[in-house]
Order: C-alpha cells, then structure tokens, then sequence
C-alpha cells in the first residue's frame, strides 16, 4: 500500500500544528483524550489510516510493528550499536 485517501480538512488542521508553533500540536494532542477527542483531526486520521491498512491486507498476515524502546534516564530511542542514547560510554 503506497497511498491512502484521507479527508483533507484534520489533514490540514495536523500539517498546521506541526508546522507552526509547538502549541497548536500540544493542543490537539491533549484533545485527542475523551471526552474531548470526538472530532479530533489525528484521531480522525488514524481511523481512517486504519481502515485503509484493514482493507488492504484482507487476507494476508496482519502486520506488526516493533516498539521502540526509550532509555529511562533521558527518553530518547537507544542506539542498536550501543544500547544507549544519552552519550554514556
């Protein structure tokens, strides 16, 4: 699956957020939560990326995806070389 149709409006409304300032994401991901999250444009888009990916592995394995594991003391991913990501030797 290369491409998905999705509606254009909380597509907008997500690539707004993202591009402008940090408080505009921060706002509509706090809203994403009940009882505020009945027309919030990343769970909108989310059913709507879920729907095409069921749709289009009707009859094949369902796919899954690894978690990434953060380190506890800084947050960020670990590096697979190293097992570490806050620069500790």
């Amino acid at each position: 699956m290369d491409k998905i149709t999705v509606s254009a409006k909380p597509l907008h409304e997500v690539l707004v957020a993202i591009t402008g300032p940090a408080h505009y994401l921060n706002e509509i991901r706090a809203l994403r939560n009940p009882p505020f999250n009945t027309d919030n444009p990343i769970n909108i888009l989310l059913a709507e990326y879920k729907t095409a990916l069921d749709s289009s592995s009707k009859g094949r394995r369902p796919r899954r995806f690894a978690s990434i594991k953060t380190d506890a003391v800084c947050g960020r991913p670990r590096s697979v070389e190293t097992g570490d990501s806050c620069g500790r030797p």
